[in-house]
């Protein structure tokens, strides 16, 4: 059975897996507008792996720009990680495998998401992005499904693109809900595509 203990460093409360060496971000208790997540923590003299952010973390929080380390092993961002926070800017590191259920819905202040070139994100799951000003978003080549809604109601969004060689396979239900998107090219592997998915899209006018 897997040790797990409860850690604070520098505002950021950690969960720590002494079996494996790794370590969860939990929660805050203290924040500054600017966050830096690093590659480990050291506890009780051993190094800890930061592996993922989980739900609800830093939602609510006041938190508007977050970075990661160059050498960052993050692999999930959990359910409502940030939602509701003053977010500004994230820069996805590039070993996040999955973006859980509304990590970033209701981030009235959220202007900017980019990834790695390198990112090995597969699943943006539902409303990941919902609510958001986001402008402009490109989706990385790895990515085989958008969820449910996930950038339902994001008035701002006008600009979807996608890597040359795509691997998405899924785009569901109402994912592109009342955007402002203007044109939309379908990745050639791309199978399944959810009802209304651009429903109220009403800028849409290139469409292949």
């Amino acid at each position: 059975m897997s040790i797990k203990k409860r850690f604070n460093q520098k505002g950021i409360i950690y969960l720590i897996n002494e079996k494996e060496g790794t370590a969860s971000i939990i929660g805050y208790d203290t924040i500054n507008d600017d966050l830096i997540i690093p590659q480990s923590i050291i506890y009780n003299s051993k190094e800890y792996t930061i592996k993922d952010i989980l739900n609800g973390s830093f939602s609510h929080s006041s938190v508007k720009s977050l970075q990661f380390s160059n050498d960052c092993k993050l692999e999930m961002i959990g359910n409502q990680a940030f939602c509701y926070s003053l977010i500004t800017s994230i820069k996805i590191p590039s070993q996040v495998t999955r973006i859980g259920k509304g990590s970033f819905s209701y981030c009235n202040q959220l202007i900017s998401i980019e990834f790695a070139n390198d990112s090995k994100l597969q699943i943006i799951d539902e409303e990941a992005f919902a609510y958001t000003p986001l402008q402009k978003i490109i989706i990385p080549s790895q990515v085989t499904r958008i969820s449910k809604r996930v950038f339902l109601n994001c008035y701002k969004l006008k600009i979807i693109e996608f890597i040359n060689d795509s691997k998405l396979q899924s785009i569901e239900y109402q994912a592109f809900k009342n955007t402002s998107i203007e044109s939309f090219t379908i990745p050639s592997e791309v199978t399944e595509i959810g009802e209304d998915f651009f429903e109220f899209a009403q800028n849409l006018k290139t469409f292949k």
